[in-house]
């Protein structure tokens, strides 16, 4: 964790009444089936579920876009979204039909993750510029990976059109079509250690493509939650060195309606017992609120939350 102390478990749920039994159900936002934003959306209902049995449950999605449209139809009550997917739609942008998102509203940053782009081992793509005339995916069409790849597009200077071929699919099925060469790079935002990306590597060789600091420095100067990262090199066996790259945060978001109680239960489960939490999925590592990573304020529940624990940056 970054910086961050342990709670006391049993103080933060039972703090005002967290857990209380006259609550409304939650549903979470996440992603595709098996992946991370998936799994740390079942790490959260399975604490809540503990407490309030079968008032938690997650809902699979496109990814962090379609989770923007899933709350502000409220057809959830909170989501994961990537931090630039936050910024954006919160600040307004093209987009996001009828952005911005004035109700958007905070909760928690769960882990760090990164731009990764993945290539067989033999396709010749090393760095980001040599995808011109290559044929990608980025995740389905409203994945936040394809609105960070689309970014860092326009951060290199080449534009869609400059790609062989852009197709929307699934991790799943591009992680497929990767290793049989219908594709020639696979674009994902994720959390490292990647179990996708394990699996990936045992069914064909694969290595990670570079995007230069001048790639990620402009993507950090046109969205505060952007910074350079490295992948760092030990991570993986087909790993030799580091890999640089852009990182951002996975946040769980929500409205401004949100009952005050399902906040502080969310916020219950992330931090009531740090360590626990982290134990159900590797990639978790909840931090400190900070306005790097949070465009939207926090919710009034969660602020007093980390008011009360001493938690506010």
């Amino acid at each position: 964790m970054r910086g961050m102390r342990l709670l006391c478990g049993a103080a933060i749920m039972l703090a005002g009444g967290a857990f209380a039994q006259e609550r409304e159900a939650i549903i979470i936002g996440t992603g595709e089936r098996g992946d991370n934003y998936y799994a740390a959306g079942g790490a959260i209902c399975r604490i809540i579920n503990t407490h309030r049995p079968r008032e938690c449950a997650t809902s699979p999605t496109g990814g962090s876009i379609d989770n923007i449209y899933a709350l502000d139809l409220m057809d959830v009550d909170f989501a994961v979204v990537q931090g630039d997917v936050q910024d954006v739609a919160y600040r307004g942008a093209p987009a996001f039909t009828g952005s911005p998102y004035a109700n958007l509203r905070s909760v928690a940053t769960i882990y760090e993750e990164a731009l990764t782009i993945v290539t067989r081992a033999d396709s010749g793509i090393e760095r980001f510029l040599d995808l011109r005339g290559r044929s990608v995916s980025a995740g389905l069409l409203n994945a936040g990976s394809r609105w960070t790849f689309i970014s860092a597009l326009s951060a290199s200077g080449l534009r869609i059109r400059d790609l062989g071929a852009f197709v929307p699919m699934s991790v799943m099925d591009g992680a497929s079509r990767l290793c049989s060469g219908q594709l020639d790079a696979l674009a994902l935002v994720t959390g490292h250690p990647s179990a996708t990306l394990w699996w990936l590597a045992q069914s064909c060789s694969i290595r990670f493509v570079r995007i230069d600091p001048a790639i990620s420095n402009t993507m950090a100067r046109r969205n505060r939650t952007y910074r350079p990262i490295m992948i760092p090199g030990s991570i993986y066996p087909f790993l030799n060195r580091p890999t640089p790259t852009v990182g951002t945060s996975a946040t769980i978001v929500t409205l401004a309606s949100t009952p005050d109680e399902n906040v502080r239960d969310v916020l219950g489960a992330i931090y009531g017992d740090v360590a626990a939490f982290q134990r159900q999925q590797f990639v978790l590592d909840p931090a400190l609120p900070s306005k790097k990573d949070l465009t939207a304020p926090l919710h009034p529940a969660a602020m007093r939350f980390y008011r009360e624990y001493d938690l506010l940056q």
